[in-house]
């Protein structure tokens, strides 16, 4: 019998599954030792898994697990620590691609056909976008681009100073968190620019954001993601009037939970 444990410690509310998708996976695997994680006080049900699926959760509490052979996230993001354990990590990229595009593109203005639209990335969410707006006027930044709408980033800086909309699609890493820094970013910016961030809280430092958008009124920040999540009623970004800020709801439109599962059902085959 294998151990299987199904993390859902998450702090925000609006990322909690529904009870049927628990109960289909409770189903699933019911004829292994399946358990339940809603609180890290039950971080025991970690160290002896077989098997791990659900939200991420620091390195500390899986370096300790030396039976660990799989972990399903339900995210679309590997942490970086994760790529130093020694077992497969299994990503959910793909799944909400289509739901966070559909976002964008309610949070874009109406008239933003007649906008230089940057998308920052080419990944699933960024080739999504640009195929989804299919405007003359949208550019993409990449590592390798292909297309004649495409450039790589050595041209960073000219790329967003000509940018109306800027909306950023990068994974949060190292590199890509060194991008949006005062001098090689905000100093470039119009004065009058939206961005749309439905990537990660931490990819945009709180307060360069806070810097530039409260110096530059006719500028816009749209964000979906925040550092914490849910971000704080006190929170500084909370007294710009020229910001909205969603509770991270982009991926999860509906439908989302359904198709989770069957790429949970598919990708944990062996699991069973």
């Amino acid at each position: 019998m294998k151990k299987i444990t199904l993390n859902l410690t998450n702090s925000n509310p609006e990322h909690a599954p529904p009870e049927k998708f628990v109960k289909t996976l409770e189903n699933h695997f019911s004829i292994h030792d399946f358990n339940i994680m809603t609180s890290l006080e039950n971080k025991d049900l970690l160290t002896d898994a077989d098997y791990i699926l659900g939200w991420a959760l620091p390195i500390v509490f899986l370096k300790r697990n030396l039976n660990l052979k799989e972990i399903f996230l339900f995210s679309s993001q590997v942490p970086e620590s994760y790529l130093k354990l020694n077992t497969t990590v299994i990503d959910s990229k793909g799944v909400n691609s289509q739901f966070v595009v559909n976002y964008i593109k309610e949070a874009l203005p109406s008239n933003w056909s007649n906008k230089n639209i940057l998308i920052l990335g080419k990944g699933h969410i960024g080739s999504l976008l640009d195929s989804n707006l299919q405007s003359k006027k949208v550019r993409v930044l990449t590592r390798s681009p292909k297309k004649p709408n495409e450039s790589n980033y050595s041209h960073f800086s000219r790329e967003i100073s000509q940018a109306d909309i800027i909306i950023p699609t990068l994974s949060l890493s190292r590199e890509t968190s060194k991008l949006f820094s005062q001098e090689d970013f905000f100093s470039h910016l119009k004065a009058d620019v939206r961005i749309i961030n439905t990537t990660r809280g931490k990819l945009i430092e709180e307060e360069l954001i806070y810097k530039f958008f409260s110096t530059h009124e006719k500028a816009f920040y749209h964000t979906d993601v925040t550092d914490p999540e849910p971000y704080p009623s006190q929170g500084i970004l909370r007294s710009l009037k020229n910001c909205t800020i969603t509770n991270h709801i982009a991926g999860f439109g509906e439908g989302y939970w359904e198709k989770l599962l069957d790429r949970i059902l598919v990708k944990t085959q062996d699991w069973i």
